[in-house]
């Protein structure tokens, strides 16, 4: 059975790039940014695009779902 976690956003960055095992650097760098532009997220506060967090997530190996009315959602950065 798959753990469920509840997140705010910002948690789920976090989690996600600990997750990893990847460096935020190396997380910012998977998805063609500058080398602090992961940890500038996690430390300012500030919420991502969807579309980011999306490319943001398959670099560290998952997906974002919406899950709901009997069906799941996935969201693809395009």
């Amino acid at each position: 059975m798959e753990e469920e976690l509840e997140l705010t956003a910002r948690g789920a960055l976090t989690h996600m790039v600990r997750a990893s095992g990847l460096s935020a650097a190396d997380v910012s760098r998977k998805i063609g940014r500058g080398g602090s532009y992961i940890s500038h997220y996690i430390s300012s506060g500030r919420t991502m695009s969807t579309k980011l967090f999306s490319l943001t997530a398959k670099a560290c190996g998952y997906k974002v779902e919406i899950v709901g009315h009997g069906e799941t959602i996935t969201v693809t950065e395009e």
